[in-house]
């Protein structure tokens, strides 16, 4: 039904209404003034979320690492496609990020805000080499961490839990096809692994495939029945999903991986016989980019090789002022070869000798555990297992490395031991390592990472920064010693031995990628500087050849965070603390070197203007 209105009342109510209007918009506007830091800071942080979740929508393994259940069935897509929508997503980020006005942004957004350029700064300038990269490698290789993300990062609390298992074990097959066309469109483009690296990546497929096990020994399938087992579902629904499991991966898992097996075989007729990316178009720039995404510095590889140099002289002599400590006679030559051969030093090769290194590890952890507080003032409270190497990626892991784990549970990180390799983990380095990967190491930063709830996510979980976080696990090393641990002499010669190992990597890194070194040169660099024996030696030169940068990282970042350490106790003097000293390290979670030393010159200044360090 129509009810007609007079004009004039229409009239009447448009003035009011435009006063309102006025009035409320004036308003508005004198709250937004009042408010503009909070606002822009805030926008800036929401930001910050949508972008981080987006990239979790893209990334459905990373979500799993963290503990999210989303995308449980999916992997993450690796095509060209893939790759190229990640790298436009990055420019428009950095486009988006350079409208905020940071004028107006508290001091901790800022801070966010310069990391977040950073990082997509570097990320985009690697795109100009995402063909150099070697997605198939021994050390972190697809072929071998798919598997491993399985195992450790897919929970199963439910019956959907258990079929998302054995879904992405089905796309193992997508996911491999994939890995192959991304190695084809670098050997289109002349880039291919050197031939020293396959035996490797046969070993990885091979124990994958396992013709000589049934599917009974599969790891999926003991993984998956150790999961299942305190599931709270009929006990017919668990025989009905293994058998499902074992179909799956005989169907899917096993054909990609001879898949991938024959045509990995295809591409060593092709490989290069010597190492090094200098032998690729713009190869030597692509080494010095490395050295700066991996450092976050402007050093070149020049300078890189210089500072190894003078590092392996200085830490030579100091090695030999411990040899005299141990009452050793003898050449430096004679005392290494004692050390590399002697039985004392090492465990033997059976069951016995197995579990006998995994309790020691764990006691020497126990032991630093119990000292953290005299590191930092708040110690994080997180779980660090000890656990072997599974048995599918043995022949290509590296001695000890660390996992982390995720706050769901939570999941504790995980110190791994490569059992194949005890003739590599003697008695007088165990301290060290276990200092570097667990505590006060890495562990103890990806504690402090975990409970910084304040952080962005980016920050904590997509931000990697190599020569930060690496620096911080070799300068543990030494911390250690400053608490008194290394009692034996000979575990503070396996400390220094570590660091000299660390310092000849500057050397040979920069020799096989830039200065066109042969493998046997490099080989043997470590040979005449070190106590390994020649195979640990060839599998060193191996892994530096598929990672081309990253091993500088440790020495770099070491010598900053001693040089800003040494500088903050000379200006501050007895006010100066340690443990604050190294919750202003790890506090922020993994930070540019540049900006590393920023934030400890700026807490120097603020120390001294306060009249004490820490307060």
């Amino acid at each position: 039904m129509h009810i007609p209105i007079k004009t004039s009342n229409i009239v009447f109510f448009l003035i009011i209404f435009l006063i309102w209007v006025g009035c409320t918009d004036s308003g508005t506007k004198n709250k937004t003034e009042t408010n503009s830091i909070k606002t822009e800071t805030e926008r800036f942080q929401e930001w910050m979320k949508l972008k981080f979740e987006r990239e979790l929508t893209n990334d459905p393994e990373l979500q799993s690492r963290i503990g999210r259940k989303d995308l449980q069935s999916q992997l993450t897509d690796i095509t060209e496609k893939a790759e190229t929508e990640r790298f436009s997503r990055k420019l428009y980020d950095l486009k988006e990020l350079e409208q905020f006005d940071t004028v107006s942004f508290d001091a901790q957004t800022s801070f966010s805000f310069t990391l977040y350029r950073y990082w997509l700064k570097k990320e985009i300038e690697n795109e100009h080499f995402r063909y150099f990269s070697y997605p198939v490698n021994q050390i972190h290789g697809i072929q071998n961490e798919l598997p491993a993300f399985l195992l450790n990062f897919h929970s199963i609390a439910n019956e959907e839990d258990a079929s998302a298992y054995i879904q992405r074990l089905k796309g193992f097959e997508t996911k491999i096809n994939q890995l192959v066309d991304i190695l084809n469109l670098r050997a289109e483009k002349g880039i291919l692994l050197p031939k020293s690296i396959f035996h490797y990546l046969y070993n990885d497929c091979e124990n994958l495939i396992g013709d000589k096990k049934s599917l009974d020994e599969s790891i999926f399938v003991l993984d998956f029945i150790s999961k299942l087992k305190n599931l709270k579902i009929d006990y017919l629904k668990k025989i009905s999903l293994t058998l499902s499991l074992k179909e799956t991966i005989r169907l899917f898992v096993i054909p990609s991986y001879r898949h991938l097996l024959t045509h990995l075989k295809e591409l060593e007729k092709k490989a290069p016989s010597e190492p090094g990316v200098w032998q690729y178009d713009e190869g030597k720039e692509y080494y010095a980019f490395t050295v700066k995404y991996y450092t976050g510095t402007n050093l070149t590889p020049e300078q890189i090789y210089q500072i190894g140099i003078h590092q392996v002289e200085k830490l030579q002599e100091e090695l030999q002022e411990l040899k005299n400590k141990t009452g050793f006679k003898g050449t430096m030559n004679d005392f290494f070869h004692f050390i590399r051969t002697d039985e004392q030093f090492f465990f033997t090769e059976n069951e016995e000798g197995k579990k006998e290194i995994v309790s020691r590890f764990r006691n020497i952890l126990d032991s630093m555990s119990y000292q953290i507080t005299n590191l930092v003032p708040d110690a994080p409270h997180s779980d660090i297992l000890v656990k072997p190497v599974e048995s599918f990626r043995e022949s290509s892991a590296v001695k000890v490395f660390y996992e982390p784990g995720n706050e769901v549970g939570p999941k504790p990180g995980i110190f791994y031991i490569n059992l194949s390799l005890l003739q590599d983990i003697p008695v007088y380095e165990m301290e060290a390592l276990a200092y570097h990967e667990g505590v006060p190491g890495h562990h103890l930063q990806e504690s402090y990472k975990r409970e910084l709830k304040e952080l962005p996510e980016f920050r904590r979980y997509l931000l990697d920064i190599p020569s930060y976080s690496e620096g911080w696990a070799l300068y543990a090393e030494q911390l250690a010693k400053e608490l008194g641990f290394y009692k034996d002499p000979y575990s503070d010669v396996g400390r220094l031995l570590m660091e000299l190992w660390r310092a000849c990597r500057l050397v040979v890194d920069s020799g096989i990628h830039y200065f066109k070194w042969p493998r046997e040169k490099a080989i043997q660099y470590l040979k005449d500087n070190t106590c390994y024996t020649d195979a640990a030696c060839a599998r060193a030169i191996d892994r530096y050849s598929v990672m081309p940068g990253q091993a500088v990282a440790y020495t770099i970042g070491y010598l900053k965070i001693k040089e800003l350490r040494e500088k903050a106790q000379k200006e501050l003097g007895d006010k100066f603390e340690i443990r604050h000293f190294h919750d202003l390290i790890l506090k922020e979670g993994p930070i540019p070197l540049y900006m590393l030393e920023e934030k400890v010159n700026r807490w120097i200044i603020e120390m001294r203007r306060k009249g004490r360090a820490g307060n």
